[in-house]
C-alpha cells in the first residue's frame, strides 16, 4: 500500500531559506523521537550497506575503483573519522530515518513560496544505528551545490536541537559523519556503476557530492564544529560568572604553587588534534603545551592508556614489563652517554 505526498523533491525547490531549513530540522527531529519507539524491533537491527556506521568499511572497499586523486581524498576524510571515533561510545542509538536526502524531502508550498509543508518519504533504509547519523545525513544532502553550505546545514542544527536537543559531542562528531557521508555516496555509486554503468540514477549526486568534498577538504573542522555550536545556542552564552567561580574554588582548594596562565584564565574543556576548545566551542591552537607528536586524543594513545589503566596504574617500584620495555624504547633514541 503507497499513499501520495503531494509537492515537489526539495532538491528541486526555487525558494529555500532559512525558516524552510530550520523547519526540515524540526521535522526530522519530532521523526526521529517517534522512531525510538521501534528501537526494539529486530527488523531494525539490521546490516545495512547504507549505514553510516559502516561508512569505513565501505569506503575503504571501493578504493580500487578510484582514481588517486580521488583515493587520497577519501583517505583525508577516513582520517578525520578515526579522530573522532573514540567519542562514539558517548553517543544516542536509536532507530533511524538514515536516508533524509534532499530528494525524500518532499515541499508542497504556497503559490509565491512564503510557506511550506514539509513531508518525508522513502522509509527503505530505516536501521537502528547512531541517532545523530540522522542529522548527518540530511544535512550532508542540504549542502549539495549550495553556496553557503554550513550556514544551511547550521539552521537544520538549530531546528533540530529545538525538538531534540543534541549534546556536545553530538555536535563536535558532526562534520566528520557529514564527509564520511558524502565518501559512502561516491563510493557505493561507483560500486553500482561497475554493475549497472547505464543506469543515470546511480550518479545522479556523483559530480555535486565530489566538489563537496573538495571544497570541504580545505575547511577547517574546529570552524566549522564552532558554527555548528553556535547554531545550537542560538546566542554567545556569557560564562564570565562561572569562571569566576571557577578561579575563587581554586584559590580555596589549590596551592598558589599551581598558577594559571593568562590574565583572562582560559576555561578549556576538551583537545583534539592540535586544538584546544573552551566551555563555549571558541578554538585555539595550542602551541603550548607537550602535545607536538601525535595530538590530543590520538586514538591509538587513548586506546593505549585506556588498556595499561584498566589493568595496572601504579609508580615504578615493582617489577613489570612494560616499564623495562618503555625504557628500552626511549633509550634507544638517545645518545650514548645518556
Amino acid at each position: 500500500c503507497f499513499s501520495f505526498v503531494d509537492g515537489m523533491p526539495l532538491a528541486k525547490f526555487p525558494n529555500r531559506g532559512v525558516q524552510l531549513h530550520q523547519h526540515i530540522g524540526a521535522s526530522l527531529a519530532e521523526i526521529d523521537q517517534a522512531l525510538k519507539h521501534l528501537n526494539h524491533d529486530r527488523r531494525a537491527r539490521r546490516n545495512l550497506y547504507w549505514d553510516l556506521a559502516r561508512g569505513p568499511e565501505i569506503v575503504a572497499k571501493s578504493m580500487p575503483l578510484m582514481s588517486p586523486e580521488q583515493r587520497r581524498l577519501l583517505d583525508h576524510y577516513l582520517k578525520v573519522h578515526e579522530a573522532i571515533a573514540p567519542r562514539f561510545a558517548e553517543l544516542d542509538t536509536s532507530v533511524i530515518h538514515n536516508d533524509p536526502n534532499d530528494y525524500n524531502w518532499i515541499i508542497e508550498s504556497s503559490p509565491d513560496y512564503s510557506t511550506a509543508a514539509i513531508g518525508l518519504i522513502d522509509f527503505g533504509d530505516l536501521v537502528y544505528s547512531t541517532t545523530v547519523n540522522d542529522l548527518a545525513i540530511c544535512c550532508t544532502y542540504l549542502m549539495l551545490d549550495r553556496d553557503d553550505p554550513v550556514e544551511d546545514a547550521a539552521q537544520v542544527i538549530t531546528g533540530y536541537h529545538r525538538i531534540l536537543p543534541l549534546t556536545d559531542t553530538e555536535i563536535s562528531v558532526l562534520f566528520p559523519l557529514i564527509g564520511l557521508r558524502l565518501c559512502q555516496s561516491v563510493s557505493i555509486a561507483a560500486e553500482q556503476q561497475q554493475i549497472r554503468p547505464d543506469d543515470d540514477y546511480l550518479t545522479i549526486t556523483q559530480k555535486p557530492a565530489w566538489q563537496l568534498l573538495q571544497r570541504m577538504a580545505d575547511w577547517s573542522p574546529p570552524d566549522v564544529a564552532e558554527r555548528f555550536f553556535a547554531a545550537r545556542r542560538g546566542v554567545q552564552l556569557d560564562a564570565s560568572d562561572e569562571d569566576a567561580d571557577l578561579v575563587r574554588m581554586r584559590q580555596t582548594h589549590l596551592l598558589p604553587s599551581l598558577s594559571l596562565s593568562y590574565q583572562r584564565p582560559l576555561h578549556i574543556v576538551r583537545g583534539q588534534l592540535q586544538y584546544l576548545y573552551d566551555q563555549n566551542e571558541a578554538t585555539y591552537l595550542d602551541c603550548v603545551n607537550n602535545i607536538c607528536h601525535v595530538g590530543h586524543c590520538h586514538p591509538q594513545v587513548v586506546n593505549a592508556l585506556s588498556q595499561q589503566a584498566a589493568a595496572l596504574n601504579t609508580n615504578t617500584r615493582y617489577l613489570h614489563e612494560n616499564i623495562v620495555r618503555l625504557a628500552r624504547r626511549l633509550t634507544a633514541k638517545l645518545p650514548a652517554s645518556l
